[in-house]
């Protein structure tokens, strides 16, 4: 056999220590084992022999030398990775960039010489570390070998099975491990060993081997780390997908697809990819949670359907993908198989921990974990939950979720979560999970309440959030298979819930259904439905279905002992949808009499937020009708109410309530400052209706600053968010916004306004809360030429007709310009304007 080494040339020296050796002729060769020249030719051409050759001659290198001379090592023609890699794979490497260039760039650093590629099953770590090791195979002396260990089924073969693949024959007296590390001793090569995670026992073999070998790296890839102290993990991801709205060129480009696409390709000639079909092929990428092997089996059922045929038969996954390549290992003859592998290693235990995760559609938390396992016949203690869910986290079988938070929570891949439920429903563990799991949500949820304190601290909100995927999972089981009165015990539990949390469709249904089954409900609980369906009816812009389900809540409430903290959200919602409505002194009514009732809460922390949240809604209504002074005094109380209670999010929105207030006051930069923080504040917790207003109301300012470009973008953002999360406004300064967009598309051309507006529409919330940020950070302009103009015009008495025809604009244009002016000034007449700007030496006195 023999190696591609680069040829050294030149004459021969010692080496130093740390350097290569220099390289030997067949003559010295020869003197060093005592033979002819010719037996040392022969040896070559017979394979017992490594060696280089350079133009009609042969280098051989001095370790290999001293093994044939000793006879302690017989090379035999047994192919090993230094030939795998030379050769072209069967299929193309795709993908995995920026992976391959980590295990590079650390398998570079003589430092780290144990790598453990890991993660679950068909994602790809065999195909990873044979490209990375080829790429490396010409920068080591010796190349490398491959060891793939999937038939190796006794931790004490490992060594042998490595000796093997080494090609090294058994020495008398010496052990298999020893003989490989005498062997190694001064070897410079890469060892890749395969499939690792049956056969852990094994690695302190291995450590005894990068100790003995200290030129050795060693390349594992693995379902579960080695726990070496010299190991460095690697832990592999799913192939990237394209996410959110791209266009088929983007999709085409990411890894997932690229790789299902020359796959495919190996079935025969595809059809032309048009946008849908790209669609869907990204579709069936995420359904097989972006797994190489689930997209390889996937591409390979096109031989018989369409991708959109392919997509709708794909659910579930496991079962039609099972038709792999005829030389694919055994573990890898379906995606099941693969799973399966993992599973099989498992102890008993850790078996049925690993199914009744699998309840869990949205991830879950170590202390929902210890209370699904301590329930039914079973029951594991919290230390041996900590125990099996580590060895599930080794396997690749469980991940830990890296999204920040509070607490750590783990999910499963949806492919390993969907056998998990088939081994569970096998088991007949299924509906008693089911149950425990529903059980533990309704517990959770409760622990969350009341539903005042929710609303406005992010905590309990962040907590939700991440149990949405659970919630939808326990809802939907508990409603079709369930108990019908817990189905409506924790739907009645969510209250506004659904309100604030951009789901006011799917709140709207689940509340109707638990309406439906209101006879099973408590009065208390019926009241709460009623008032989550009236916050609902809020955020869609139907005020006038409103009323009626008040009115009902109250009654209901009445039997319930007139509880202080329902009426006074009951109160508040009458007076927030008042305020919507333009009848200000309604909703100040209304108002004042939930501030009575709050005051009447028992718990002091419940009793400061449902105040300040009443507090606040007086003084967007106080706004509303001119109270100015008023205003800012009951934003000051609400502000005292939230701060020691930790209410973040309902001091977020009295903030946006303030910068209306500055707004109104002509204070505009400082009305965006308000508004920026308010909304950085509420995030993705704030109500989609608000968020979408508030951002109108700063694209108004920044077209009074002229502004233009940033106001365009800033109401293309509110037009995108009100499209996509079906909300109506509830902002009645129409007239103004129609003049600063047409103010500034006059500006700034129509072609450039639309492409603003569209840039806006475009943009996430965290894009939009940027530039909006960005744009409370500019210093305020002075008056443009034109508005010096209309001023001067103003200065002379014109009216707003006379001054379009004069100077060729439309009245509402005209208005616009003359509030900008009003605003810069700070005053609330034109001719305060005038005043203003003869005092200021802006126009001559």
């Amino acid at each position: 056999m023999t190696h591609a080494r680069r040829a050294t040339s030149g004459p021969q020296q010692t080496a130093l220590p740390g350097e290569t050796p220099p390289l030997l002729s067949t003559c010295e060769a020869g003197q060093i084992l005592g033979i002819s020249e010719r037996s040392v030719r022969r040896a070559i051409k017979e394979g017992r022999l490594r060696a280089i050759r350079s133009g009609a001659a042969y280098r051989l290198h001095p370790l290999d030398v001293e093994r044939f001379g000793t006879g302690r090592t017989t090379v035999v023609n047994t192919p090993g990775l230094a030939e795998l890699l030379v050769r072209p794979m069967a299929s193309r490497f795709i993908g995995r960039a920026a992976e391959l260039k980590q295990i590079l760039a650390l398998l570079a650093d003589p430092g780290e010489r144990l790598l453990t590629l890991t993660g679950p099953g068909g994602i790809g770590k065999t195909r990873l570390a044979l490209e990375a090791a080829g790429m490396m195979h010409h920068h080591l002396r010796d190349g490398g070998r491959v060891v793939f260990l999937e038939r190796t089924h006794d931790p004490a073969l490992v060594m042998v099975a490595i000796a093997e693949a080494m090609g090294l024959a058994d020495s008398p007296g010496r052990s298999a491990p020893q003989n490989l590390r005498h062997a190694l001793r001064n070897a410079d090569l890469l060892l890749v060993l395969d499939n690792f995670e049956h056969v852990l026992p094994a690695a302190t073999e291995i450590a005894g081997l990068l100790t003995d070998a200290p030129g050795v790296r060693i390349l594992a890839t693995s379902r579960a780390p080695l726990r070496l102290s010299a190991e460095r993990v690697v832990p592999l991801q799913p192939m990237a997908l394209a996410h959110g709205q791209v266009t088929r060129e983007t999709l085409l480009a990411s890894d997932a697809v690229a790789l299902f696409l020359d796959r495919a390709e190996h079935q025969g000639p595809l059809p032309p990819v048009d946008e849908p079909a790209a669609r869907a092929i990204a579709e069936i990428c995420a359904r097989v949670d972006g797994l190489p092997l689930g997209i390889e089996l996937a591409a390979a059922a096109t031989r018989l359907f369409t991708v959109h045929e392919l997509l709708a038969q794909l659910s579930p996954s496991l079962p039609l993908l099972a038709d792999a390549p005829r030389d694919a290992p055994p573990r890898h003859a379906a995606l099941r198989d693969a799973i399966a592998w993992s599973y099989d290693l498992l102890a008993p235990d850790e078996r049925r921990l690993f199914r009744q995760l699998a309840v869990f559609a949205g991830g879950f938390s170590f202390a929902e974990v210890a209370t699904l396992a301590a329930r039914g016949n079973a029951p594991m203690s919290p230390e041996r939950v900590r125990l099996a869910l580590a060895t599930l986290l080794d396997h690749s079988l469980v991940r830990r979720d890296d999204t920040p938070g509070a607490l750590s929570r783990y999910t499963m891949l949806e492919t390993i979560r969907e056998f998990g439920l088939e081994h569970l429903a096998a088991a007949g563990e299924l509906p008693a999970a089911r149950a425990a799991h529903a059980a533990a949500l309704r517990a959770m949820v409760q622990d969350l309440l009341p539903v005042g304190s929710i609303y406005g601290r992010s905590t309990p909100l962040v907590r939700l959030a991440a149990e949405m995927g659970n919630l939808r999972a326990a809802l939907a089981w508990l409603q079709q298979e369930g108990n019908p009165a817990d189905f409506v015990e924790l739907v009645a539990a969510l209250g506004l819930t659904w309100f604030p949390y951009r789901a006011n469709q799917e709140g709207a249904q689940w509340l109707a259904s638990a309406l439906a089954k209101a006879a099973l409900a408590s009065p208390l609980q019926h009241a709460r439905l009623l008032i989550g369906s009236g916050g609902i009816c809020f955020a869609q812009g139907r005020y006038a279905d409103i009323p009626a389900l008040l009115e009902q809540a109250e009654r209901l409430l009445a039997c319930a002992e007139s509880p202080p903290l329902e009426l006074a959200i009951v109160g508040t919602l009458r007076g927030a949808t008042f305020t919507a409505e333009g009848d200000q002194a309604q909703a100040e009514q209304a108002l004042l009499h939930a501030r009575a009732v709050a005051g009447q809460i028992p718990d002091a922390t419940l009793r400061a937020g449902m105040t300040g949240r009443v507090l606040g809604n007086l003084a967007l209504t106080a706004r509303r009708q001119g109270r100015l002074e008023a205003a800012r005094a009951l934003i000051d109380a609400a502000l005292q109410h939230y701060a020691a209670g930790g209410f973040d999010l309902a001091m977020a929105q009295v903030q946006l309530t303030e910068g209306q207030v500055h707004d109104a006051s002509g204070d505009l930069p400082r009305a965006l400052r308000c508004w920026h923080e308010g909304l950085a504040t509420l995030g993705e917790q704030g109500d989609p209706r608000l968020v979408a207003d508030t951002f109108t109301l700063a694209a108004c300012a920044c077209a009074g600053c002229a502004d233009w470009s940033s106001a365009l973008v800033l109401f293309g953002v509110a037009d995108g968010m009100r499209q996509r999360e079906h909300t109506a406004r509830s902002w009645r300064e129409g007239a103004r916004e129609m003049a600063g967009r047409d103010a500034a598309e006059q500006a700034l051309g129509a072609v450039r306004a639309q492409h603003l507006l569209a840039t806006g529409r475009a943009m996430t919330l965290r894009e939009a809360l940027a530039h909006l940020g960005q744009a409370a950070q500019r210093k305020q302009p002075t008056l443009s030429a034109r508005q010096y103009e209309i001023l001067a015009l103003l200065a002379g008495g014109q009216t707003d007709r006379e001054i379009g025809e004069q100077l060729f604009l439309s009245r509402r244009t005209v208005s616009w310009h003359i509030r900008t002016i009003l605003d810069f000034f700070g005053v609330g007449t034109r001719g305060e304007a005038v005043v203003r700007a003869r005092e200021d030496g802006v126009l001559p006195a």
